[in-house]
């Protein structure tokens, strides 16, 4: 057997069934960079997972988490347990150094280490690695912090925002009107950016015509450069509807959405995405899961400065 299959070997001979006897199971959908097993104890699931392709590699990284059977709600989003990987950032999760407190299990690091001849093999790498497993095993039981064990902390989810009704005492609910509906609208927008570059784009080549050689060269260069007056004049346009609509928006504003399902509602900014010209708005908890709650500058009308 080559040394470049010999660490998946020993891993597969000694260590999986190992785990396994301790209620590990391996998931169907490990590949070869990731190699996971997951239990279930009581209302927990256990997870581990070896991150490195120890198909060619002969170094790799063991990483542990736990999590609830019922999976992990972040913000918007959930998490199954079943599919959920040790790495991720929403878990309580933690690292398996090495006898040497390195990061990883496994010759490997500077060129110096990987030519000079080494004592470890990959046998001695996987006894290594289930002397210091227990110390895993000990986290999951009790959250023993063993001599070996890296814990990462976790990042809390963000917290819902107030879906209380807004107090329209003093805001003017006037319907928008006929423009305000147009440029709330997505294709509006697409459709005024295809005519007016084709628009200026045949402004621009028809000088040449009818001499077809000139014409031919004029094409892609009236192309480009309709497409960039059009980007430039539509900029300038956005920001005038904007403004019109009582922009610029900020966290804490009372705003009215223009159209859509949630056309009507009132609600409350609490969060700002100003690279998109963009904000999410306090309208319910299904929106805010689902972040079906944001709205482009041009969809809303602000009622009630912060």
């Amino acid at each position: 057997m080559n040394s470049q299959k010999s660490l998946l070997a020993c891993l597969e001979e000694r260590f999986y069934p190992y785990v396994q006897s301790l209620g590990f199971v391996r998931d169907s959908s490990s590949c070869k960079n990731v190699i996971s097993f997951r239990r279930s104890v009581l209302d927990k699931t256990h997870i581990f997972a070896i991150f490195g392709n120890v198909h060619k590699n002969k170094r790799f990284t063991l990483e542990f988490a736990e999590v609830p059977q019922a999976g992990v709600d972040w913000g918007s989003k959930h998490f199954s347990a079943d599919t959920i990987l040790p790495d991720h950032f929403v878990l309580s999760r933690g690292r398996l150094l090495s006898g040497a407190m390195l990061a990883y299990f496994g010759r490997g690091g500077s060129l110096l280490r990987r030519i000079i001849p080494q004592k470890n093999n990959e046998d001695s790498t996987v006894d290594e690695l289930m002397s210091l497993f227990p110390e895993v095993q000990d986290w999951w039981s009790d959250k023993k912090i063993g001599r070996h064990i890296a814990i990462f902390k976790k990042v809390e989810p963000p917290r819902p925002p107030n879906f209380s009704r807004v107090e329209t005492t003093g805001i003017s609910l006037r319907k928008p009107n006929l423009i305000q509906k147009f440029f709330a609208i997505e294709v509006a927008w697409t459709a005024l950016f295809l005519c007016t570059a084709l628009l200026i784009a045949i402004l621009l080549a028809y000088p040449a015509y009818p001499q077809w050689g000139h014409l031919i060269v004029l094409i892609p260069v009236s192309a480009g450069g309709g497409t960039m007056v059009t980007c430039l004049l539509l900029h300038i346009l956005f920001r005038i509807c904007a403004k019109c609509n009582g922009g610029p928006f900020h966290k804490g504003d009372i705003v009215q959405i223009i159209r859509g399902k949630n056309a009507g509602k009132t609600g409350e900014i609490y969060e700002e995405w100003p690279t998109r010209n963009q904000v999410r708005i306090a309208i319910g908890l299904k929106e805010w899961k689902e972040a079906d709650d944001v709205y482009s500058y041009v969809q809303i009308i602000k009622r009630k400065s912060r």
